[in-house]
């Protein structure tokens, strides 16, 4: 799913307006990406323990950057981290220990979001 946010505010006196415009591919509709920067893959999805997190960072800073859960309400419950580069890796988060439901496994580089995607615990 791609989000462009177009934010529009126009003061009438004490009021105002916000319009908030999305582009929503409905092909996708596993999460979000940030400008072709990384590739997040989770497996098998839905879930009822493990999961497997598969991931390339492109063009990213020098460092390392983290895997991390969130609940809906984004809340962080977990983070793993990660080393960088363009080459494909894996790794695992035991939800199993979580109640079911919808959780968010976020790609953080360098303090910016790089993808989020949505796992569902059964």
């Amino acid at each position: 799913m791609t989000i462009w946010p177009v934010l529009r505010v126009r003061a009438l006196q004490a009021d105002s307006t916000v319009t908030l415009h999305l582009t929503i591919d409905p092909c996708d509709t596993n999460g979000i990406n940030e400008n072709g920067m990384a590739n997040l893959t989770l497996y098998p999805n839905p879930t009822t323990g493990m999961v497997n997190v598969q991931f390339t960072m492109n063009n990213v800073q020098s460092g390392a950057g983290e895997i991390q859960m969130l609940d809906v309400y984004g809340r962080l419950l977990q983070t793993v981290e990660t080393c960088h580069g363009a080459s494909l890796q894996t790794t695992q988060i035991d939800l199993s220990h979580y109640a079911t439901g919808i959780y968010f496994v976020r790609m953080v580089n360098g303090g910016k979001v790089m993808a989020v995607r949505k796992v569902v615990k059964e």
